[in-house]
């Protein structure tokens, strides 16, 4: 399969008429993959979530591509980032762009049976995250060692479940055992270091390839492994890399560079139009320390999530010249305390 990838607006959750027009350009498509960000504050009382769940499901199944498919939202759209989404499309092979010794894109995608309330928030979704990224490398038919970026989205228990308490319902807690899951999938993270202590406390475990998420809307895991693979067919591929903090523009540019993308005699990209997808995430150090200042990301008013994804939009937007990007906040367990992952997928 090639993968195609476009970028469309969302003047609102419910707003799904930018991935109808994406999906009605490729009429034969096979399977499509959903990252969509749409404005929503996270509260209880905060329907945003379910509104563009429904959306977007809708118009994959006008597309007929709904059983296939999958969506993996995010809410929050703070700083310069504009409400938007990006689909990834596969469509047949054609001989555009296939060879033996070609790389491209390739995306692997699974979905966990729904797992035991009981289990969430302990060692045993990570093993039910374990399996699920074992499911998806295989279905893109990619080692561990050649996956470039896992992504991850599990279940926590709303407030309101009669089995909620401070493990299942934690977003942070259920975005390190997503984590956690990863790295133990692709030999990063021991196993028999993973218990109900040291999942979101000991920050020396972590992964090098997953952003993760955790949302109460869902029941079960889902992953979408993404990997270059070799005698794959298309003009994509993805790079990706860990950020020593939030600021860390450099290790941004220098993967660019690593990927045969140009800097310009500014440090500005020469050919931005390469660009077809960003994926963020970002953090800071758990004493709210950033390169030696005191920061007030955790002792606001505001979620912390909400000055993170503020600050890596300027951040990403004095990059790429552009507000759309999938930014997400606290990369717990996904790099060194206080860093974070980026990734792009890019024309060849």
């Amino acid at each position: 399969m090639t993968v195609h990838v476009a970028c469309f607006d969302m003047s609102g959750p419910a707003d799904a008429s930018g991935l109808t027009a994406a999906l009605n350009a490729h009429p034969s498509a096979t399977r499509a993959v959903v990252f969509a960000k749409t404005e929503g504050h996270y509260g209880p009382n905060d329907f945003s979530r379910d509104l563009a769940r429904a959306a977007l499901h809708g118009a994959l199944e006008a597309a007929e591509l709904a059983r296939n498919s999958m969506v993996m939202l995010a809410i929050g759209c703070e700083g310069v980032s504009t409400p938007s989404g990006y689909v990834l499309i596969e469509t047949p092979d054609t001989e555009a762009m296939c060879a033996p010794e070609h790389s491209a894109l390739v995306i692997g995608t699974a979905v966990s049976s729904p797992p035991l309330p009981e289990d969430i928030g302990t060692p045993a979704l990570v093993d039910c995250v374990t399996a699920t990224v074992h499911a998806a490398l295989a279905d893109a038919h990619l080692l561990p060692e050649e996956a470039a970026l896992i992504l991850v989205k599990g279940p926590v228990l709303p407030p309101r479940h009669p089995l909620a308490n401070a493990n299942r319902s934690n977003g942070s807690r259920g975005r390190a055992i997503a984590a956690l899951g990863v790295g133990v999938a692709l030999g990063e993270v021991p196993r028999a270091s993973v218990t109900m202590e040291s999942i979101a406390t000991d920050l020396t475990l972590y992964t090098k390839r997953a952003m993760t998420f955790a949302g109460p809307e869902l029941d079960r895991v889902e992953v979408v492994a993404f990997g270059n693979r070799m005698g794959a067919c298309g003009h994509l591929r993805i790079c990706a890399s860990l950020t020593r903090d939030i600021l860390d523009v450099a290790s941004i540019k220098h993967m660019l560079l690593a990927a045969g993308l140009k800097l310009d005699e500014v440090g500005e990209l020469a050919e931005p139009k390469r660009i077809k997808a960003i994926f963020a995430k970002c953090g800071v150090a758990p004493d709210g320390v950033l390169r030696g200042g005191r920061t007030t990301v955790y002792t606001s008013s505001l979620a912390p999530e909400m000055h993170m994804r503020a600050a890596e939009s300027g951040v990403l937007g004095s990059v790429f010249g552009t507000t759309r990007y999938f930014i997400s906040g606290d990369p717990i367990q996904q790099s060194t305390p206080g860093g974070g992952v980026a990734a792009v997928i890019y024309q060849i």
